[in-house]
């Protein structure tokens, strides 16, 4: 079932074509990039106490920005709420208590990232000899969308490499401040020419302040962007981690929902895609159903769809078997869809990318 990428690809308007990056890409390059539950993995290195842990079993989620963002609430409530004397009285303790509970989880989800993301510097994409890092941008640079799926920096880095092509909805709001502010509006004015970038699920890079705006957390050199960000996130009180790693595809929409450039990357873009549309390291998995009704709600043209498969050593029954689930599961969602598959490893694609 798998065929060429550069015969599928051979003659297509890439400005007219969406690329979805899932985990896939990413652990292609490291391996380090293989982990899906940051909660599970804080837990396995001991950075959740058994008082933290109640508080995700009590709210029913494994997601951190979720929790951070309703003890926020929870604060907020208190303070407005006109108790009696005696209430009055425990409140500091309270919200002390909770402010405590807010600083160990945002501890934990620091920690954990910083043991298990891997810094610019060590991925072999970006030594100057392997010119890996500049191939990917360019592959990058093709597409008139990417939507990245995935909340570690990959993506980040590989554009950090020759960002003027680029442009996401973040721009600068003030002089005062040094991050920058979600502006829907950029992309839809000057710099509509440029490869626009989305992110889904949001981003370790992006963060939501106390008041619920949406900011990207501003540097220009990849060497020092991990730490960059997990110093902001450590120094900033108010500041939370926008991203959604966790859970099955209703909980995901269920944290959509709550954050207005979440909301509006799935409401306003997703459903307007080109309709062409290459998946790379995309599995189309069951929790991120979602992502995909959203993509293909119109029927009215037909869409084509380019997915990647990681063949490695498969048995071509287990491949048919994969392409099969996958085939199932949009024609379900739409059925007016022309599907096809190819090599993850292909000549023309990913890291295999050729631009001469």
């Amino acid at each position: 079932m798998l065929q060429k990428y550069s015969e599928l690809t051979a003659g297509m308007d890439f400005n007219e074509t969406a690329l979805i990056v899932g985990n896939g890409a990413s652990i292609s390059l490291s391996n380090s990039f293989n982990y899906n539950n940051l909660f599970l993995k804080a837990e396995e290195l001991g950075y959740l106490s058994p008082e933290i842990a109640r508080i995700f079993s009590q709210i029913g989620t494994s997601n951190f920005e979720a929790i951070l963002n309703q003890l926020d609430i929870t604060q907020k409530i208190n303070n407005a709420l006109s108790l009696p004397d005696i209430l009055i009285s425990q409140l500091p303790i309270i919200n002390n208590a909770i402010s405590t509970s807010s600083k160990q989880i945002k501890t934990a989800l620091i920690e954990t990232i910083r043991s298990v993301h891997p810094n610019y510097t060590e991925l072999s994409i970006t030594q100057d000899e392997s010119n890996g890092i500049l191939k990917l941008n360019k592959f990058l640079n093709q597409f008139d969308y990417i939507i990245n799926l995935n909340y570690d920096l990959l993506v980040y880095y590989i554009i950090l490499s020759n960002k003027t092509d680029f442009i996401d909805s973040f721009r600068n709001a003030s002089t005062s401040r040094h991050n920058l502010a979600f502006n829907e509006d950029v992309i839809n004015t000057r710099y509509g020419y440029k490869t626009k970038l989305y992110y889904p699920h949001g981003n370790i890079v992006l963060c939501v302040d106390s008041n619920g705006e949406e900011q990207k957390i501003r540097c220009s050199e990849g060497n020092t962007l991990l730490q960059e960000i997990l110093n902001i996130w450590e120094s900033t009180a108010q500041l939370y981690p926008l991203f959604i790693c966790e859970g099955s595809s209703n909980e995901k929409v269920k944290g959509i929902y709550k954050n207005y450039y979440l909301t509006y990357v799935y409401k306003k873009i997703l459903p307007n895609l080109p309709k062409n549309i290459v998946c790379y390291g995309w599995s189309l998995s069951e929790n991120d159903e979602h992502i995909l009704k959203q993509i293909l709600k119109d029927s009215s043209e037909p869409f084509k769809i380019f997915i990647s498969i990681h063949k490695g050593h498969k048995e071509d029954y287990i491949i048919n078997a994969e392409c099969t689930k996958i085939i199932e599961r949009i024609t379900n969602i739409n059925n007016n869809t022309d599907i096809h598959f190819f090599n993850a490893d292909d000549e023309g694609c990913w890291l295999n990318y050729n631009s001469d």
